[in-house]
């Protein structure tokens, strides 16, 4: 099996095949070449096309790596290696007499300018084109952007190394989830390369190592009492009675901000959140009491809601939830909160710390803020939601913010 061509395409009318390569924007000012450069091989040979287009392609090459003004010289050995090869020279020979010609430093590059070793950023551009087979033009972006991380910290294939993965991970750090959609997007690049490039199987499992930065982790900060009025006193009605409701609930931004007027029971005193991180609309809901102290605040945002959510930003799903953080990061982040590890996922943090020092088991402070019941057997098989009620009780031990008006959130008590 041989490599898919690199640099070439054939047209309908003509067996030959043709050179092309697109100039980066940021060097086509400074380059004597069109933005879009295509030349004839005059051949129908595919070995005798490809020996001509890489040639091209690395005397261009060198020619933008100069005109950005970087170090030319893998590009100057990959010219004179093609230059070899068009001379009839064996990349064993190559190899021998290279070794002759450069200092000792060079060796890897002239490896890289053979095809010895895999340089993964040369090969971005193929994988996007892969998977934009059978991906939305969003979600290759997504993917494309993912792999940058990748392919900065890793050169070549020859440096990913389970060693290298497991230092990478512990300084990476973050959620295991996020670390688990970087894995399978680089599982999926691996996937690329044995398919495409290098026609044998890589073991993916070197990036099951990723993983090993819990402890690596920055602890989540809770909001103290005079943050708490400080962020009350500098805001604006509508932003108090938002950040009330985080307060008050513990719930991530994207379910508070998809809560309808129509999931507000004031009568039964419940919310019914329908979208969460891991729940769609789709799903069965959750339904959680509403503090009583909550209740004037709720009644205020039912007032003054727009489009029938209680939160009024845009966007919907996602979206909504990400801009309703925005919104509470903008304020945090002029109160120079955002330095100390304080956000909007802090009120949840807070509420679910306050939970447990009352004293609350881990299944009732867990159905509060919804987090799932965990991953053991008795947890996802044996055990019924808690009833509503129970959760209420618990809901209402929490004294956060003590409210003598329902739009004057003032004094703060613990």
């Amino acid at each position: 099996m041989t490599n898919k061509p690199r640099h070439l395409t054939q047209q309908r009318t003509s067996d030959n095949w043709y050179f092309r390569l697109v100039i980066p924007k940021d060097v086509r000012s400074n380059l004597p070449y069109p933005a879009t450069i295509k030349r004839t091989t005059k051949t129908s040979d595919l070995k005798k096309a490809q020996r001509l287009a890489d040639r091209w392609a690395a005397e261009i090459q060198e020619d933008i790596e100069k005109a950005r003004g970087a170090d030319t010289g893998y590009w100057s050995l990959k010219r004179a290696v093609e230059q070899d090869r068009d001379a009839g020279l064996s990349d064993e020979e190559i190899f021998d007499l290279g070794l002759d010609a450069i200092e000792p430093e060079q060796e890897r590059d002239l490896k890289k300018a053979l095809g010895k070793v895999i340089v993964l950023k040369y090969h971005v551009d193929g994988y996007r084109k892969y998977i934009s087979e059978y991906n939305a033009a969003g979600s290759v972006a997504t993917k494309i952007n993912r792999l940058k991380g990748l392919v900065e910290r890793f050169e070549t294939l020859d440096d990913i190394t389970v060693r290298e993965v497991m230092k990478w991970g512990a300084e990476m750090g973050g959620a295991r989830s996020t670390q688990e959609v970087k894995r399978s997007c680089y599982r999926d690049f691996y996937d690329y390369l044995s398919k495409k490039v290098l026609f044998r199987t890589l073991d993916p499992s070197t990036f099951d190592h990723l993983v090993t930065a819990r402890g690596k982790q920055k602890h989540k900060q809770e909001w103290t009492s005079d943050e708490f009025r400080k962020l009350l006193d500098n805001t604006t009605e509508e932003n108090r009675r938002y950040i009330m409701l985080a307060a008050y609930t513990g719930r991530r931004s994207v379910a508070l901000a998809n809560l309808k007027s129509t999931d507000v029971d004031l009568e039964a005193k419940t919310f019914t959140f329908r979208i969460d991180k891991g729940l769609t609309e789709d799903d069965a809901p959750h339904v959680t009491p509403i503090h009583s102290k909550l209740l004037p605040v709720i009644q205020e945002m039912l007032i003054n809601s727009q489009a029938g959510y209680l939160i009024n930003v845009a966007g919907a799903g996602y979206t909504r939830g990400r801009n309703f953080s925005n919104r509470i990061t903008h304020l945090t982040t002029k109160l120079g909160y955002n330095n100390q590890g304080k956000s909007l996922h802090s009120f949840r943090t807070t509420v679910i710390n306050k939970l447990y020092n009352k004293g609350h088991n881990k299944l009732i402070v867990r159905s509060v803020v919804g987090h799932s019941l965990g991953k053991a057997a008795d947890e996802r098989s044996y055990i019924k939601p808690i009833k509503v009620e129970n959760l209420r009780d618990a809901v209402e031990t929490l004294s956060l913010i003590h409210i003598s008006e329902p739009t004057r959130l003032g004094m703060i008590s613990y």
